[in-house]
């Protein structure tokens, strides 16, 4: 079965739109995000995969409005970066290739 994408906020069900090109940009994703301290990893997927409001989420973790706004900043760039360099390991295109596969 193909990967499915994300599309329920333009109103499309995830399952009807296949995206074989992105496994490998999910296997990257879940490394980068590994990677990131557990705060970072807790914050980013309860407020960008659970969808929960990040002041609520602030406070369930005692922070305030200013210092889950800046962690989820940093988070969000940290998770960008981890996952680019990674991209960044991977061997050169030689020949025929095209960059249709990778996602970077």
């Amino acid at each position: 079965m193909e990967d499915q994408a994300p599309t329920s906020d333009i109103g499309v069900d995830r399952k009807t739109v296949p995206v074989p090109w992105f496994t490998g940009g999910l296997e990257r994703l879940a490394s980068a995000l590994e990677a990131l301290p557990l705060m970072s990893r807790t914050v980013l997927w309860r407020c960008g995969v659970l969808g929960e409001d990040p002041r609520a989420v602030g406070a369930s973790l005692g922070l305030g409005p200013d210092e889950i706004t800046a962690l989820l900043d940093r988070a969000t760039d940290g998770l960008r970066l981890t996952y680019l360099d990674q991209a960044a390991e991977d061997p050169p295109l030689v020949g025929d290739e095209t960059v249709a596969g990778r996602v970077v």
